[in-house]
């Protein structure tokens, strides 16, 4: 994956082409921009009907053209006498092969692809990345043609893997809402933790707390008993508890042997 700032984003490759050149053309050293497609999507354009007559034409055609090439090769070392015949045997030959080879895996189909079409890979996005004077880029992009946004998002780079509380509030606070893509944890009073996120000890005991409350309103309202989700809530908390006493313990135990005037037994 290619690293650099995102500095410009297009719809088309040609809009983005047409920033990198415009780069050049002020004097920026363009070898450390890199174009990026994003979203890549196989795109298959149907160009007609094909049928058993316009298979024909095309091999019959394709096949003398190629016939023709080759035999034009062989006349430039023939007689001059025998240029004629060796031009028409090739292009002839060129024909029947090229008819063979069209029609037969036609009619081994079995009708299955009845029709003609070009196959191209394309991208949804093209991003403009750079990985020296990103401001100096964007100064000479502002306003560029098909240009669809701007971002101080690096590439290649690894991102914080936990929002705290305050960042998703000013986040609110600024922009009146998150940004588009996956929401990080903290975001969402009702989100897990994804696999393999550390949180805080504060962290924690939030979610804790609001995993409790969330378990303790299936309590029963006619009994009056705690379900077993609030009972589980509760053994999470105590669990919690313990495991911090632990470590607090483990840690007053270390600094003890590190203490050369505690007595030792």
């Amino acid at each position: 994956m290619p690293h650099g700032t995102v500095v410009a984003s297009f719809r088309n490759y040609r809009d983005a082409q047409a920033a990198v050149d415009k780069l050049a053309d002020a004097g920026f050293p363009v070898e450390t921009t890199t174009i990026v497609g994003s979203d890549l999507h196989i795109v298959e354009r149907i160009t007609g009907r094909l049928t058993l007559s316009k298979v024909v034409a095309s091999s019959l055609m394709q096949g003398a053209w190629f016939g023709m090439l080759i035999g034009l090769f062989y006349v430039l070392f023939a007689a001059p006498e025998s240029a004629v015949p060796i031009l028409l045997g090739g292009v002839a030959m060129g024909a029947a092969f090229g008819l063979a080879a069209g029609v037969i895996p036609y009619l081994l189909s079995g009708g299955e692809r009845d029709f003609s079409s070009a196959k191209q890979v394309v991208a949804s996005r093209y991003d403009v990345l750079a990985t020296t004077e990103v401001g100096r880029v964007r100064s000479l992009l502002a306003g560029a043609r098909g240009a669809i946004s701007m971002t101080d998002a690096p590439i290649g780079q690894p991102g914080p893997t936990v929002a705290s509380s305050a960042g998703a509030a000013g986040v609110a606070a600024a922009g009146g809402h998150a940004a588009d893509g996956p929401t990080q944890f903290g975001s969402r009073a009702d989100e897990e933790p994804k696999f393999g996120v550390r949180l805080s000890p504060e962290q924690l005991a939030a979610h804790l707390a609001a995993q409790k409350a969330r378990m303790a309103s299936a309590t029963d309202p006619k009994q009056g008993e705690q379900s077993p989700a609030g009972v589980k809530a509760d053994a999470l908390v105590a669990e919690q508890g313990s495991s911090e006493q632990a470590a607090k313990a483990q840690e007053t135990g270390e600094r003890d042997e590190d203490d050369p005037f505690v007595p030792r037994s």
